[in-house]
């Protein structure tokens, strides 16, 4: 087996964490600032998707991380802050009628249970959907994917060729399987390709993608220039009237060659990346994904007033997000994943003691 020489994720923090920053700036562009014509938002999940299948092939299949680790990695990353935003949103969602005079509720409790058991991707295959909560299928898919990617690692124990292979195979089939459901039973793109079974291509897609650079050293065969034209190519093809199967088939494969090739691209981009307000925007990607959602869905009654009342919706979601990152999601994390580092800690004094005790002479 041969490797491409990418360098640990460490080391590439920043630069990813910049593509965070422009994955949620596209979905906020598509909620408050739509472009006629384009898709941002889509955009931006897309962005999101293709970083964790790059992630995701790393720390299963290279780094191998244990997968209580991973799962607990994942939940303190993922639910706290998820916990607490359904906590805060739920009551004012499920009364909107008789507080906001909306004409149905923002949210019902489908949409609640849903949304705390990422099974959102398949909601509205049995209940209608409310707007407060929707955009957790994405939260689904991701979920989804953890557990399938870390199923595949322990049945291929972590072969990484067979699992490249395991994953390009099922992105085939997931593809295929939106193009049926889309285009041979006339499904609607929400319902089409926000189900875990179609949508999961994105992330199995650069999964794949980025496990093959590595297994058959495919650096070589790359230019720069591909991974700098590829997000702009992909981008347009984000138009409205284009179909699935070219947004999350066509695109997909250009920004997930973009986000695996982004070690060899001109330093110019990885340093525009890393720009430390980008990459800020980056670390709080996740709560701001999260709370800007109701601020989305009160836009539409104020974007009629100005564009002063949008911007003004757009700081208010992103102070909340802020306060969800240093209050909720951060020492979350932080206590979470420092468990075992706890527990080690104290049994190293104990240890210490019997060790002492074992060298001491027996006259004692």
């Amino acid at each position: 087996m041969t490797t491409s020489g990418i360098k640990p994720t460490s080391e590439r923090l920043a630069f990813l964490d910049g593509w965070r920053g422009l994955a949620i700036i596209a979905v906020m562009i598509g909620h408050f600032f739509p472009v006629p014509g384009m898709e941002f938002g889509s955009f931006g999940v897309e962005l999101f998707f293709v970083l964790s299948g790059r992630l995701m092939a790393e720390i299963l299949f290279v780094r191998k991380l244990d997968a209580v680790e991973f799962l607990r990695r994942r939940f303190s990353r993922i639910y706290p802050a998820l916990l607490v935003f359904v906590s805060c949103v739920s009551i004012p969602a499920l009364l909107s009628v008789e507080l906001m005079h909306t004409r149905e509720p923002l949210a019902q409790l489908p949409d609640i249970v849903a949304a705390l058991t990422f099974t959102a991707s398949y909601l509205e295959l049995f209940f209608s959907r409310g707007l407060m909560f929707a955009h957790t299928w994405s939260l689904s898919v991701e979920e989804h994917s953890y557990l399938i990617l870390l199923v595949l690692a322990w049945f291929t124990r972590r072969d990484a060729r067979l699992a490249m292979y395991c994953m390009m195979g099922a992105a085939i089939l997931c593809v295929a399987n939106g193009v049926i459901s889309s285009e041979h039973f006339g499904q609607r793109e929400e319902l089409a390709y926000w189900r875990t079974d179609v949508r999961i291509a994105s992330i199995l897609i650069s999964a794949s993608i980025y496990l093959a650079i590595r297994e058959f050293d495919l650096k070589r065969f790359m230019h720069p220039a591909l991974t700098l034209l590829a997000v702009p190519c992909a981008l347009m093809m984000f138009a409205e009237q284009a179909p699935g199967y070219v947004k999350y088939g066509v695109a997909t494969l250009l920004l997930a060659w973009s986000v695996n090739t982004l070690d060899i691209a001109p330093k110019m981009v990885r340093e525009a990346l890393s720009f430390r307000p980008l990459v800020w925007v980056g670390l709080i990607s996740y709560s701001l994904y999260l709370w800007q959602q109701p601020f989305y869905v009160a836009a539409g009654r104020f974007r009629e007033m100005g564009l002063i009342y949008v911007v003004m919706l757009v700081m208010a979601a992103l102070c909340c997000a802020i306060g969800s990152y240093l209050l909720i999601e951060g020492p979350a994390r932080r206590f979470i994943n420092g468990i075992d580092l706890r527990r080690r800690r104290l049994r190293q004094p104990a240890a210490g003691t019997v060790e002492r005790f074992a060298q001491e002479p027996a006259s004692r």
